[in-house]
């Protein structure tokens, strides 16, 4: 599976999106759904761990079982949202690439 940025690359987008909540509740907004605060939670604690994790150990010294653990999630809640570690990292890049869309996305009349 091929990861579209690297870690430090990774970093600075997720230390991004961190300081704002802004990303998730813009991506519940455009699937025209209310933001469960207990799904941005989990999904923030998740990528925060994947976050922190990445920095120590690089992508592939990751396991479910670390992220699980350091986010204080159990492996159930982990696979609710991701299929694996992968899908993690290509989902939050994903929502943060939307996110940014949104934000410099030009005003309609």
């Amino acid at each position: 599976m091929q990861v579209m940025a690297t870690c430090s690359e990774l970093n600075t987008l997720f230390q991004t999106v961190h300081k704002s909540e802004r990303l998730l509740v813009v991506m519940m907004k455009l699937s025209n759904r209310a933001p469960d605060r207990r799904i941005l939670r989990t999904r923030r604690l998740l990528r925060d761990a994947m976050t922190e994790l990445m920095e120590e150990r690089g992508l592939e010294g990751i396991t479910v079982s670390d992220l699980t653990e350091k986010a204080d999630i159990s492996r159930g809640t982990f696979y609710l949202h991701f299929k694996d570690k992968y899908d993690l990292l290509e989902q939050s890049e994903s929502d943060f690439f939307n996110y940014i869309r949104e934000v410099v996305k030009p005003e309609e009349d």
